[in-house]
């Protein structure tokens, strides 16, 4: 990938601004040696895969914690199972109007009541939720200041 990017002059090297990119850390040296003037910027589409992925991460984490021997805690990780699609939409596109069954609540709930049911399971599974859609909407309007504040 060096000897790639070598072709081109040290003068037109220099040049380079800006280089956008994967999360990917062995990139990030090699290509400040070719590239020493270029600020590293991470696409958004890897951006916002990193956040869900963490968030899934977690999920999982505090799902897996539950007794699922426990009758009570046996519902809430097949729930929190069965739903985990819902905990990683931004909470804008949630529906709030729309009632759907829900057979593992046997009952109708529209997203947003169904969300907030998954979060009720966990203390820092809210926490976090509420935080990471914050910066997705801080993403998507691009409010750099809330992003990074």
């Amino acid at each position: 990938m060096v000897s790639y990017f070598m072709k081109y002059s040290r003068k037109s090297r220099l040049k380079v601004r800006f280089l956008v990119m994967d999360m990917n850390a062995s990139y990030g040296q090699l290509l400040k040696t070719v590239f020493p003037n270029a600020e590293i910027v991470t696409d958004r589409f890897h951006t916002i895969q990193h956040i869900n992925r963490s968030f899934n991460t977690l999920r999982i984490k505090e799902m897996n914690q539950l007794k699922r021997h426990n009758q009570e805690e046996g519902k809430q990780y097949r729930r929190l199972k069965r739903y985990w699609k819902l905990l990683l939409k931004d909470s804008s596109e949630l529906n709030y109007k729309h009632f759907y069954y829900r057979p593992l609540f046997k009952r109708n709930m529209s997203s947003t009541e169904l969300v907030d049911e998954l979060l009720s399971y966990s203390s820092l599974l809210k926490k976090v939720y509420h935080f990471i859609q914050e910066l997705k909407y801080a993403y998507r309007t691009n409010d750099y200041v809330l992003f990074l504040g």
